[in-house]
């Protein structure tokens, strides 16, 4: 989904199968949140460049 005039991302799992969101055994895969956190600081700078 594309929302162009959003303020907000929204980041989480993707993956609800290993994920088992809100499940007593949820996990998150580290390489998962890696790629989140490295999207997150591409997108801080490049609305500090804007």
């Amino acid at each position: 989904m594309s929302s162009p005039e959003a303020s907000v991302v929204l980041w989480g799992a993707q993956d609800t199968e290993h994920a088992r969101i809100h499940a007593s055994d949820e996990s998150v895969d580290p390489a998962e949140l890696e790629r989140m956190i490295a999207s997150q600081v591409l997108l801080h700078r490049l609305a500090e460049a804007g």
